[in-house]
């Protein structure tokens, strides 16, 4: 259920056989104003705040708790803006040409004693009087085609004075990021970026489970030849960094790439080192150890771990990868592993379809001994903070 859903709604209510009146005013629903079956009824009424209501509710822009006991147009905006699915703008004082470019689909418009949802734009689902010209004592259902319809923007005496627009998606999973990164609870937002986006939201929620269970620890690999990989479709990702950083990590990739011949590797970095870019000094590297130019995938452009993940990605899935496993220095694959999570599930919502690509355990260099090795410890306040500023910076 998403704003496409809500639109639907509104103009099924528009041209349906549903009329205005305030005797039975949540009659259009199908279960006769009980809200707790989601459709509409054959035949039945609303006033303008319900029909709205009946939109956002059926469209899963707002729950069933929020339509219950006092709802119109003098709460309507109170009541929305708390659900946390929608913010408010005040138009008291724009002209029409601007309300009508501002309002998002799905999005109220409500003054005193009136409220519009905007269908495309310059177009409102209005919900106005009874076939009397009355807000009460007509006959149920549509009895003039006016009664509940699409209208263009008009001015009114008492005017127009908030815009309840519906936040996007990206808005609520960028809420979601945002708490995370400050030590709160992000379960509320994901649950409203759920309700807005089901798919989405859903495999958000599962990337965010991940991030959250690594930041208590995470477990790493040292020995490449002690980590099972698949036989086929595998990759070995090795990230750039300075010459010694990239040396090291080659090192470590390299006895699992000698132990399974099937696997690939990709190499990862657009930053110049002594005249070359990370990716060809890797290459270089892993040619004069024997390792062949077929095996190895250039990714040359990303100049961050962020451009790292956003790059390497698509690359793996065209060159039939289905698993990789991160290679880089312990103190970076918290990171790095967060940031490939995110930008695997970043091509993923597009088309609401998971790529065929998994990770395997992350295979680090040990960059702390003797001291402990943080990343297997829970995350401290400054590194949550910078992963979830990557994750942010991916997301835009």
């Amino acid at each position: 259920m998403t704003v496409t859903t809500v639109l639907k709604v509104a103009r099924r209510l528009a041209s349906g056989p549903y009329g205005y009146g305030q005797d039975d005013r949540w009659g259009a629903l199908a279960d006769n104003g009980k809200l707790g079956t989601a459709g509409l009824a054959a035949v039945g009424d609303a006033d303008c705040g319900t029909a709205v209501g009946i939109a956002w509710y059926l469209g899963g822009l707002i729950p069933r708790s929020l339509l219950k006991g006092s709802w119109y147009t003098g709460n309507i905006a109170a009541k929305t803006k708390s659900s946390g699915m929608f913010y408010l703008v005040k138009v008291s004082d724009w002209p029409l040409t601007k309300i009508d470019a501002t309002a998002r689909k799905g999005a109220g418009l409500i003054g005193p004693g009136h409220i519009m949802m905007n269908v495309a734009r310059g177009k409102w689902l209005s919900f106005e009087y009874t076939e009397k010209g009355t807000s009460t004592g007509g006959k149920a259902g549509d009895q003039t085609g006016r009664e509940g319809r699409i209208r263009e923007l008009y001015s009114r005496s008492k005017g127009w004075a908030y815009l309840i627009q519906p936040y996007t998606g990206a808005e609520l999973l960028a809420q979601a990021i945002a708490a995370y990164r400050t030590g709160s609870d992000p379960a509320p937002y994901l649950e409203r970026f759920a309700r807005r986006a089901p798919w989405d939201g859903a495999r958000w929620a599962w990337m965010m489970s991940h991030w959250q269970r690594w930041d208590k620890g995470m477990t790493l690999v040292y020995d490449a030849t002690k980590l099972p990989v698949p036989k086929s479709g595998h990759c070995y990702v090795v990230l750039g960094a300075t010459i010694p950083k990239m040396t090291r990590r080659l090192a470590v990739a390299l006895p699992g790439l000698q132990a399974n011949p099937n696997s690939r590797v990709l190499v990862t970095g657009g930053v110049v080192r002594s005249g070359k870019t990370e990716a060809a000094y890797m290459l270089d590297w892993l040619l004069a150890r024997g390792i062949g130019r077929n095996r190895i995938i250039l990714e040359e452009q990303s100049t961050s771990t962020v451009g790292n993940a956003e790059l390497s990605i698509p690359l793996l899935v065209r060159g039939g990868i289905s698993s990789y496993t991160l290679v880089s220095d312990a103190s970076h694959l918290r990171r790095a592993s967060t940031l490939f999570l995110a930008a695997r599930v970043q091509r993923e919502t597009p088309s609401n379809r998971r790529l065929p690509l998994k990770s395997t355990a992350v295979l680090a260099y040990d960059d702390y001994t003797p001291k402990p090795i943080k990343t297997a410890l829970p995350v401290t306040a400054e590194t949550r903070d910078a992963i979830a500023g990557n994750v942010l910076t991916l997301l835009n």
